[in-house]
């Protein structure tokens, strides 16, 4: 045997094991996973009704989403997102109208895009990402102050994400995220049919979540 075919043959036994150090690691398909958040909410402020302003002060809320999701490759996922975030507020204006225990109800249907960097990290069970998701929201508002009724608005959603996954196994893990979430303008009907519009409506959510892959 010359020396170029042990060359040769040698080659051909290292190639398959080259190859497959070169793979990259494979991540499950899909991801399932549920989750629930404290919300704090943008103080809304002059909301226009009856040539008045309005001071709108929001207790901290509670937030639960349920998310499906699917991996594009080990740095992508595309997340179909059904959320829920409910909370109080109060607000009193300048022609002395006051309200107190009005409610606030988001219902959202979003869609959102997620990106694992490919940085290191100090541990195995870190894993940093960010996203950002657009939909529609469903917003009840009930304000218990004459002359406003309760009402629901249909608006446009968007929101960022950042947050860590912590790997439990192979299959399990827990999501920690701060959620930046805010809404077009939503309006409350009033009897004589001026409505209330709140001019800043957005949300900052702190959510713990548990996940599994499949």
């Amino acid at each position: 045997m010359n020396k170029l075919s042990t060359i040769a043959i040698a080659a051909l036994l290292v190639m398959p094991t080259s190859i497959y150090a070169q793979e990259p690691e494979q991540v499950a398909p899909y991801y399932f996973k549920m989750g629930l958040g404290v919300t704090n909410y943008s103080t809304q402020t002059n909301i226009s009704a009856f040539s008045t302003g309005y001071e709108v002060e929001y207790e901290k809320g509670l937030g639960f989403y349920v998310v499906i999701a699917k991996n594009l490759g080990q740095h992508f996922a595309v997340e179909l997102e059904l959320h829920r975030q409910r909370a109080n507020f109060s607000g009193v204006g300048t022609n002395g109208v006051a309200f107190n225990t009005a409610n606030s109800d988001y219902r959202s249907v979003m869609v959102n895009i997620i990106l694992r960097p490919d940085i290191e990290t100090p541990s195995e069970y870190l894993s940093p990402y960010i996203g950002f998701g657009i939909g529609k929201t469903k917003m009840g508002y009930e304000v218990p102050a004459s002359p406003f009724t309760k009402s629901d608005d249909n608006l446009s959603a968007r929101q960022f994400i950042i947050g860590n996954r912590f790997n439990l196994t192979d299959n399990y893990f827990i999501d920690a995220e701060y959620r930046y979430f805010s809404t077009d303008n939503p309006q409350v009907n009033a009897q004589n049919g001026v409505p209330l519009e709140f001019e800043d409506s957005a949300s900052q959510t702190f959510m713990l979540s548990y996940g599994r892959n499949f």
